[in-house]
């Protein structure tokens, strides 16, 4: 059976050249995520889940014909992906940009989005603890925070998780510091899971899933959308970046009233 790549990733194409020993991670209905021997996650899926950081669209997918224990090699000559007899060809596979121009959202009125979900006591303490800690610039309470929030939660990106990945899109709309949102991510990251850990890396460089992609461009029913990620980790994203938003908003506000002032 051959599938055809539509659309890849420069992570993805990155992910091809470099990995020698591979396996089948996950199994779901339109997606199929490989990791390496470096932990690193390659997504192939479906139009229904879109393009990701780390994914290649392809044009056909049937979970019941891959197994977990099928060899995986890589032909990078000819541009193809052997999954047991699968090949994925993505010799004509279109690159897709993953990081959105996020400082299109400055513009974005915070009381049109949806009213933040509740969430658990713990997790809004953290939460609070980690955007008081960026606020004031404290390293110590910033590490903490991000430490007791990773990987708390259930499913293969936890809630703190998702939370983590909407406050790092908040940074990168308002206060794009790398340093800080490298501190976030690397203490993060060796406290979850292996697809939990590859989105946090990807989000720490500024990429996202085309759902994110969507609201940045201000594009019809992208709230909704992202609503629509997962169980509950759309929503749990969405919460983190309002979240960190409200912060950095009034962060951004006064500092600019201050070079007001003194100009």
């Amino acid at each position: 059976m051959q599938l055809k790549g539509l659309i890849i990733t420069k992570r993805a194409e990155e992910w091809l050249q470099k990995s020698h020993s591979m396996r089948i991670l996950h199994l779901f209905d339109n997606s199929c995520n490989l990791v390496n021997a470096q932990d690193e996650v390659l997504s192939l899926v479906t139009a229904v889940i879109g393009s990701g950081p780390f994914s290649i669209v392809v044009d056909d997918f049937n979970r019941y014909l891959f197994n977990l224990h099928m060899p995986i090699t890589i032909n990078n000559r000819d541009q193809k992906l052997l999954i047991g007899n699968i090949e994925v060809d993505f010799s004509q596979a279109a690159r897709w940009q993953s990081q959105p121009d996020w400082k299109q959202l400055r513009s974005l009125q915070l009381c049109k989005l949806p009213a933040p979900q509740m969430l658990s006591s713990e997790i809004e303490v953290y939460l609070t603890n980690l955007c008081t800690g960026i606020e004031t610039a404290d390293s110590s309470k910033i590490r903490d925070s991000v430490f007791h929030l990773a990987g708390r939660g259930s499913g293969l990106t936890p809630t703190g998780d998702d939370i983590l990945m909407g406050v790092i899109y908040g940074l990168w709309v308002w206060r794009p510091d790398v340093e800080l949102i490298r501190l976030i991510c690397d203490t993060a990251v060796t406290r979850t899971t292996t697809l939990s850990a590859a989105f946090l890396k990807a989000a720490a460089n500024g990429e996202a899933t085309i759902h994110w992609h969507d609201f940045v461009n201000a594009k019809p029913n992208a709230i909704q959308n992202i609503l629509n990620i997962g169980h509950t980790s759309g929503t749990d994203t969405l919460a983190g970046f309002t979240h960190i938003c409200q912060t950095l908003i009034r962060l951004y506000n006064n500092q600019n009233s201050c070079d007001l002032c003194s100009s």
